[in-house]
């Protein structure tokens, strides 16, 4: 657009102020209001109609926002081809050219874009792209947003026909990157992400396309903002924390809470207290664990191609079962929770059943989990109708569909042979309806652990999904599955039929386990051959095996940070352990006595576990039972995760909890199952149903004597259910 043009017989275009992905901006004169006005120029072609009308319908919805902290919007008007939107002028620069700030003068400016989001929220208008580049600071320091309610995207898919992301990656949360469904903490997640670069000078997470971005956002945890920036308050650090929590419930309810929580953390400032400020603002710095990056993909290109073209083929209704295979922690789930990301985004449903060693009696456990996230996410009316004639059936697996679908009428019994047949249609033929509706990804994780009913279930999944919307992801080690495995012979009838494709995932090349320990320093300081070559020789590129090995050395003092970069002893000083449970076994003696205890407590009850269950079983104060727990997520052994309300915790690695019980003689393993067992009778007395299955479990795993007695009730009941 040239300098001189007159748009709507009033706009004159004076300057082009720059370029973004919706269009050009430029400075132009009302002369009308004989003012300064900023037009933003929304291209057609770049966004389609349907989603031009989107934008105009927020911008007109926007333009009611009047606040000091918020770019004014005044008019939309046509020209030829484009849509332009007109705006207030703001003389400053953006934070994008002010980066990296003082914490101090960032988080000002947080609290300036907070009571703007605020006011927002309150009048109905998500921002939806709270970016570096949509923030203007003037010269007298106000922070004004820009661009409210313009980043809604059409449809369901979150990738364009070019594979691009719809949005700014750096900094979007993660439901609104998976599902498109915002609310204002969204906004807030946004805002995280922004002062986490202002304070730091990185974003929270940096990878080498948008999807991994965004599979970061979901699954991997930020680095502390201490390691890059120590003066930072703790209670700014907490605040950053909560602001990117992965689940919005956890997040701040509003921005106002956040601007008052900012506050505080410049109050020591404002005062200028310096004795308070040196208190406040000099937290001890976080562990060298708390530096280290976990999550990133590293050499996973090809396979991750070969899962991708699997989806695409799937996305055309050609299902397939699709089994990710290799050794223990070579990296099979991370793959496959990448697959997700990506599915997630093409608009897919995806859920995740989980097979667990200390459940393989269970009968389709996996499936059941697996459908109960499913039915979750289908509104009632819809579920009647998918569900339709299948519901009896499926209620055995899915014991919420009595409640959610009333006057439910069982089936009648069959020989059982011809019952199980009915159960396994009912299954197929609702997640055929499903995959119709939506399509479909179902992750079944660590099928060496899976029982025979699930493995069976999946076979005859395979043989009726060829024409469906539905992906199966299987992952398993392929080391444990022998000849006498039940997994070894339903692979081999499957492998006959041709009813599923297999991924193999090996070790990291040794310049990749150079790549691997650059991510996880989070560091471009080259990676000497020496050093690489040690750690591949020892791993042999297990990525599991790699970080385990860095967490030893960390915590052994070979490896340290000195002046802001990474340090190392000679390699000739460095002692690698010769294998992954040898490694997990010296990191284990490093914690304290009680520490330990309580980790191998956890390892009976199972791969995740309550607080109360553990309190319970270790008779242990909850002051002394919770710097134990503290002191094993500190040291990455475990992880603390929300669910249904609850705290519970979940070993960082399967191999974790099998060395630490392995480490317990058979005895005591047997003594505590007993106690275990115990203590879920007296914590879940009334409603021991909902439990009955871990009961089994514990007694049949106890001494003989009275509870033998009870392994068989729990079973005979456990196998009812």
């Amino acid at each position: 657009m040239e300098t001189g043009t007159l748009l709507a017989q009033r706009y004159r275009i004076d300057a082009k102020l720059g370029e973004g992905g919706m269009g050009v901006v430029y400075k132009a004169h009302d002369t009308l209001l004989d003012r300064a006005v900023a037009i933003k120029t929304l291209t057609p072609h770049l966004l389609g109609d349907e989603g031009l009308k989107r934008l105009l319908r927020e911008a007109q919805s926007s333009a009611r926002l009047t606040h000091p902290n918020i770019v004014a919007i005044y008019d939309v008007i046509d020209d030829r081809d484009a849509r332009l939107i007109v705006m207030e002028y703001v003389a400053g620069h953006t934070l994008r050219d002010r980066l990296p700030l003082p914490w101090a003068e960032a988080v000002e400016i947080a609290t300036q874009v907070c009571a703007a989001l605020d006011y927002a929220h309150t009048q109905g208008v998500v921002h939806r792209d709270i970016k570096p580049e949509n923030i203007i600071i003037t010269s007298d320091g106000t922070a004004k947003v820009m661009d409210f309610g313009l980043a809604r995207s059409e449809g369901r898919s979150r990738l364009t026909q070019t594979g691009m992301i719809v949005g700014t990656v750096a900094y979007m949360a993660p439901e609104q990157a998976l599902s498109g469904q915002v609310d204002g903490r969204s906004d807030l997640y946004s805002l995280g992400a922004v002062l986490y670069e202002a304070i730091t000078g990185k974003p929270p997470f940096q990878a080498d396309d948008p999807i991994s971005v965004i599979s970061m956002h979901v699954n991997v945890p930020p680095v502390s903002p201490r390691f890059y920036t120590p003066e930072i308050p703790t209670v700014l650090e907490s605040v950053l924390v909560r602001l990117l929590a992965k689940d919005p419930t956890e997040r701040y309810a509003s921005a106002e809470e956040v601007a008052r929580v900012l506050r505080s953390a410049l109050a020591p400032v404002e005062s200028g207290d310096d004795a308070a400020l040196a208190v406040e603002a000099r937290p001890a710095m976080p562990s060298l664990f708390e530096m280290m990056t976990h999550g990133r993909l590293i050499d996973r290109e090809e396979e991750l191609a070969s899962l991708k073209n699997s989806l695409e083929s799937m996305l055309s209704a050609r299902g397939q079962v699709l089994l990710v295979a290799g050794e223990p922690g070579i990296g099979k789930t991370r793959l496959a929770e990448e697959l997700l990301v990506y599915a997630r985004l093409r608009g897919c449903l995806a859920v995740v059943g989980r097979c667990y060693e200390q459940e393989v009696s269970i009968p389709y456990l996996p499936l059941s989990e697996a459908l109960r996230t499913a039915v979750r996410s289908i509104p009632g009316d819809r579920l009647t109708a998918l569900a339709g004639v299948h519901g009896a059936e499926l209620v055995k697996l899915v014991p919420e569909l009595a409640q959610r679908i009333p006057g439910l009428t069982p089936s009648p019994p069959l020989e059982p042979e011809q019952e199980r047949l009915r159960l396994y249609e009912s299954v197929t033929a609702f997640l055929g309806g499903l995959g119709r509706a939506q399509p479909l990804v179902l992750m079944l994780d660590d099928l060496h652990w899976a029982d025979a009913a699930t493995l069976h279930l999946l076979r005859h999944l395979a043989r009726h999904i060829r024409a469906e919307r539905l992906l199966i992801l299987g992952t398993y080690r392929d080391v444990e599955v022998d000849r006498t495995h039940p997994l070894s012979s339903v692979l081999s009838e499957m492998n006959r039929e041709r009813l599923y494709l297999r991924v193999l995932v090996r070790g990291l090349t040794p310049p990749h386990v150079a790549a691997m320990i650059q991510s996880i320093f989070q560091t471009r300081q080259p990676v000497s051959d020496e050093m690489r070559d040690l750690i591949y020789r020892e791993t042999e590129g297990n990525p599991f095996f790699v970080e385990e090995v860095l967490k030893h050395l960390v915590e052994a003092g070979a490896m340290y940070i000195e002046e802001g970069r990474w340090g190392r002893k000679p390699v000739q000083e460095i002692d690698v352990p010769q294998s992954i449970r040898e490694v997990i076994g010296r990191r284990l003696e490093r914690v304290s006595e009680v520490c330990l205890r309580v980790l191998s407590l956890g390892a009976v009850i199972g791969r995740r576990f309550r607080f109360e269950v553990l309190q319970a079983v270790g008779e242990l104060r909850e002051e002394e039972l919770l710097d134990a727990v503290e002191e094993a997520t500190r040291a990455l052994l475990i992880r603390e995760e929300r669910d249904a309300g609850a705290v519970e915790y979940d070993f960082a690695h399967a191999l974790i909890r099998e060395v630490l019980y392995e480490r317990l003689s058979l005895r005591r393993r047997m003594t505590l199952h007993q106690k275990v067992g115990e203590t879920l009778e007296q914590q879940y007395a009334g409603r021991l149903e909902s439990v009955v299955e871990d009961l089994a479990h514990h007694f049949t795993r106890a001494p003989q004597g009275e509870g033998l007695e009870k392994a068989i009730r729990y079973s005979l009941e456990a196998a009812s259910k």
